[in-house]
């Protein structure tokens, strides 16, 4: 299964913890197409639960979990 560049920066964004309201403001796109691209991602992985779909792009070197973690961290205390 391969995700198009759209899903994998989905699913990075999701790693770092936004919501879906919060991928579609970063994209520029509505939340209805976060929520489609995510039921994508899903399908095409077959990880149901968001904890793994996250182990799932972990181990799949699409995500680092440092980077990730830190730039959630950063993105809270500026949306605060």
């Amino acid at each position: 299964m391969k995700l198009s560049a759209r899903e994998i920066e989905v699913l990075r964004l999701t790693c770092e913890g936004l919501t879906w309201k919060e991928i579609a403001l970063e994209l520029g796109t509505t939340p209805y197409t976060v929520m489609e691209f995510k039921r994508r991602i899903r399908a095409k992985t077959g990880c149901s639960k968001v904890a793994t779909l996250v182990m799932w792009a972990v181990a799949n070197e699409i995500v680092n979990p440092r980077i990730s973690i830190r730039r959630r961290a950063i993105v809270s205390s500026v949306t605060v």
